[in-house]
């Protein structure tokens, strides 16, 4: 079996799924050596493209645009989207496209307008003609089929595995006395990332005496420019710093000298910064919400992330009680190995199998009208019954907290 995969989206700012394409790639010769993987590769991948071995690029591709992919498709036998919009589309072939998550139905108001079109005609279009669709995680599994009706034999979910920290490591720049003395969040600077409450948490820790620092990382476009302004209205400056995008080496020594991790976003598809810190024995603290504690299970310490007094009290107890962090590291260091590559390779196969007996030629013809009717009246507003759906599913878990998840088994 040769599997094409387009890497278009292999771009340094997006993210854990960049990791999680990276992953696969490296591991894929050494786990399904029988099987091509096909990367179908552009100008905007090559800074990250060069981290791989020679042995993973062998039957690359290189195009100049994502059309190019339909003149190659006698290259492989199944085509494989792995940044959630099947493209081009559609194509006479078996198709999987991972989709990690449909935030846009839970959170409108984090998206612009034209964002939430896009998503509603590459995301919607490309479920529709997939012929299997990759997810991250049981909650994301659930949430396309409460919200989107998905038919549940068409979703395969496939936990993240990380891309391995580099062994040599490089000090950011830092204070001399910050050395295993700060807890750490790695995190775009995005809406639902939650950077503003942390903020409030950690100065309601200053205000009862209990220092703890904060070191981010990640883009600074979208509410740093506020997060900055809070972090000199409220004296933090010297409690909390913001990196920026670091490198690899930089990250690899600031998850083995941080503290603790803090993790409190609104919504996440999976959170492969769990897993990084469970295998950087790092106790974490994290919000009780979506797929977080169904990755971490018995290795953090959850909170409502919308009550900053809750996370400040939870931030210093995983800060300060030894015994508890000692706990939390056993449980971390013993679920991190749930999260391999032999794993991630063997389940992609098996869904790309499955695509293959899915699929049937008469199916192109029917893709072509949808996509033209699509085209013609393409959808720019959510569905109301998405959003009451996305909102019930949502309320459900908030109120039964982690029992649904917490020390859930890893398939």
């Amino acid at each position: 079996m040769r599997i094409g995969i387009n890497l278009y989206m292999l771009q340094p700012h997006v993210g854990g799924i960049g990791n999680y394409v990276l992953s696969l790639l490296r591991a894929w010769p050494k786990f399904e050596p029988e099987d091509q993987l096909v990367p179908f590769s552009f100008a905007e991948n090559d800074e990250l493209l060069r981290e791989l071995p020679d042995e993973a690029r062998r039957h690359e591709i290189r195009l100049e645009s994502q059309e190019q992919i339909l003149d190659h498709a006698d290259a492989f036998d199944v085509y494989f989207c792995p940044f959630g919009a099947l493209y081009p589309r559609p194509i006479r072939k078996p198709a999987v496209t991972t989709l990690v998550d449909i935030q846009e139905r839970f959170f409108p108001g984090f998206f612009k307008p034209a964002d939430i079109a896009s998503r509603l005609h590459h995301y919607d279009g490309s479920l529709l003609m997939s012929d299997q669709v990759v997810t991250i995680s049981e909650f994301s599994r659930q949430s396309m089929i409460r919200v989107l009706k998905m038919p549940p034999a068409k979703l395969d979910v496939i936990h993240l595995c990380t891309d391995d920290l580099p062994e040599q490591m490089k000090r950011p720049d830092l204070p001399a006395n910050w050395d295993n003395a700060f807890m750490f969040f790695p995190a775009n600077d995005w809406r639902h990332k939650n950077h503003d409450r942390l903020i409030d948490a950690i100065h309601l820790l200053k205000q009862r005496c209990v220092e703890v620092r904060c070191v981010l990382t990640g883009t600074q476009d979208t509410v740093y420019p506020s997060l900055a302004k809070k972090l000199d209205e409220l004296n933090l400056h010297d409690t909390v710093r913001h990196l920026g995008r670091v490198s690899r080496p930089e990250m690899a020594w600031l998850f083995r000298n941080a503290r603790m991790l803090v993790f409190p976003s609104l919504f996440e598809g999976f959170g492969i910064p769990l897993v990084e810190a469970m295998q950087c024995h790092l106790p974490i603290a994290c919000s009780d919400i979506g797929s977080l504690p169904e990755v971490a299970g018995l290795a953090a310490v959850y909170f409502d992330p919308y009550e900053p007094g809750e996370m400040a009290e939870v931030i210093r107890h995983v800060w300060e009680d030894e015994k508890l962090r000692i706990n939390l590291i056993a449980a971390g260091s013993k679920r991190s190995k749930l999260f391999t590559e032999q794993k991630l390779v063997e389940k992609h196969h098996a869904a790309f199998h499955k695509a293959r007996g899915h699929y049937h030629p008469l199916k192109y013809p029917v893709n072509r009208l949808r996509e033209r009717w699509r085209q013609a009246f393409p959808r720019q507003a959510i569905p109301a019954r998405q959003l009451r759906r996305a909102a019930v599913m949502l309320h459900e878990h908030a109120a039964t907290g982690i029992n649904g998840y917490n020390g859930a088994p890893v398939g």
